[in-house]
């Protein structure tokens, strides 16, 4: 498929659950968006290891490179079982002395090791960092 409606299919992200990946329906009816040329995805639950299969399989079969995003702020163990989980960054941002280059290593490293995961799995547009008003801090 080509042309208008095509470009129209790449505006759009869907949403995949991750849950339903042994519903055939629901099978056909994702790559059925995927051969009209959308744009990605974005994926809420499932098993880990189940996700990192499909994501390769659907990446093969679209013609242009799909957009797969997830809510990840607390690791990508947030979204997917078997995954690792972190705490909220709020909470981590909270534990760490801003002023002890150590401390803030230690955060750097969480957030790398969140972003290695979800490249991992095939999660290229991890929703991540957020940024959460504390309008109660007490």
């Amino acid at each position: 498929m080509h042309g208008l409606e095509q470009k129209l299919y790449q505006l759009i992200i869907s949403r995949l659950d991750g849950e339903r990946l042994s519903s055939s329906t629901y099978l056909e009816g994702i790559f059925e968006l995927v051969r009209k040329g959308i744009g990605g995805f974005i994926i809420f639950g499932g098993r880990r290891d189940e996700l990192k299969g499909f994501i390769d399989k659907i990446q093969s079969l679209s013609e242009i490179p799909l957009f797969m995003a997830s809510d990840v702020e607390q690791g990508v163990g947030q979204q997917f079982t078997g995954a690792t989980g972190f705490p909220p960054q709020m909470a981590m941002a909270a534990a760490i002395d801003r002023e002890d280059p150590k401390d803030v290593a230690i955060l750097g490293n969480a957030l790398q090791a969140i972003a290695d995961e979800a490249m991992d799995v095939g999660i290229n547009m991890p929703l991540i960092p957020v940024l959460d008003v504390n309008q109660n801090p007490d």
